[in-house]
């Protein structure tokens, strides 16, 4: 069984989805993942996770991404993009620099957002956009969600058009967080590109771009999991390393170990969760703090995986 990770960057028009399945017949391989979902219209970096690899999602979920966004003053459209139908429309789009800077900074830190009507997200079994396509009521109040921006920098704003650089935690709507800072001006937005440029410690520039990848040489763009730059555990110790993964607890103060990190935005969720590597680097796990702080334990097995 194959492991490894595939940073991939995703073209605009085609689903996360699409591309998943895609590499799952490359690879002749059923156990394939993705993490962070992208609109079909954005594009930039999606990391697949192949194999074992697919455990790593939880502590992937952990890291910001940032993307840049560029949007439309005047109108919105109900997929809040380009995708969709005009569905209000306003002649109040002359704000000045400040004006929008105060409306940016209403959305930093923890907010709640209500999701897109077309949008992944399920409702009673099926995504949001199964019945906005079918024109069935939802009652999108009760999926709102708390989410975490860390940073919202204007780069221009220009007549009625907006461009953003935003850094968040999973679970942020790129497409909501326009539509809310038009509203909070009492206008109306509509998303023109998003593309991410940063997620899990990667850079876009360094994905693979999907359109060039193929069955002949897809084994050759699977990267080992240490190949991440996540926060990390080193046991070095045979004894201690065989407890681990036999599924025993260490006391925290008797662990043999060496933490690091190839990124400083990982120090917090360094605390929480970090992959657990052996004397010679290989992964076998990720690893997580229990007792107040006071023991160590192996959260999931991923020994298989070098």
């Amino acid at each position: 069984m194959l492991n490894g990770v595939i940073p991939i960057y995703k073209p605009k028009g085609i689903p996360s989805t699409q591309i998943t399945r895609s590499l799952r017949a490359m690879l002749r391989q059923p156990n394939i993942g993705h993490v962070g979902t992208l609109d079909p219209a954005a594009q930039g970096l999606m990391l697949i996770l192949v194999g074992k690899a697919t455990r790593l999602e939880q502590l992937l979920h952990l890291y910001p991404k940032t993307y840049l966004v560029a949007a439309e003053f005047g109108y919105e459209t109900d997929t809040l993009d380009l995708e969709g139908t005009v569905v209000a429309d306003t002649k109040r789009i002359d704000f000045s620099r400040s004006e929008i800077f105060s409306a940016c900074q209403l959305q930093i830190g923890k907010i709640t957002q209500t999701p897109p009507l077309f949008a992944a997200v399920k409702y009673r079994g099926q995504p949001l956009h199964y019945y906005a396509r079918r024109n069935l009521p939802v009652p999108l109040m009760q999926l709102q969600r708390q989410v975490y921006i860390a940073s919202l920098r204007i780069i221009s704003w220009h007549k009625s058009r907006l461009e953003l650089c935003v850094t968040c935690a999973k679970g942020v709507y790129i497409r909501s967080l326009v539509r809310d800072i038009a509203h909070s001006l009492n206008s109306y937005a509509t998303v023109l590109d998003i593309t991410r440029t940063e997620a899990y410690g990667l850079d876009s520039r360094a994905a693979w771009q999907f359109t060039e990848i193929n069955a002949t040489d897809v084994h050759e763009r699977l990267l080992p999991i240490t190949s991440l730059p996540l926060p990390r555990m080193q046991i070095s110790d045979a004894a201690q390393l065989h407890r681990l993964r036999n599924g025993n607890k260490l006391m925290y103060d008797k662990v043999r170990y060496r933490l690091s990190s190839d990124d400083a935005s990982y120090g917090a969720a360094c605390r929480d969760q970090f992959l657990l590597t052996d004397a010679v680097g290989g992964a076998f796990g990720i690893g997580v703090f229990g007792d107040n702080g006071r023991s160590l334990h192996m959260q999931k097995s991923l020994h298989t995986v070098y």
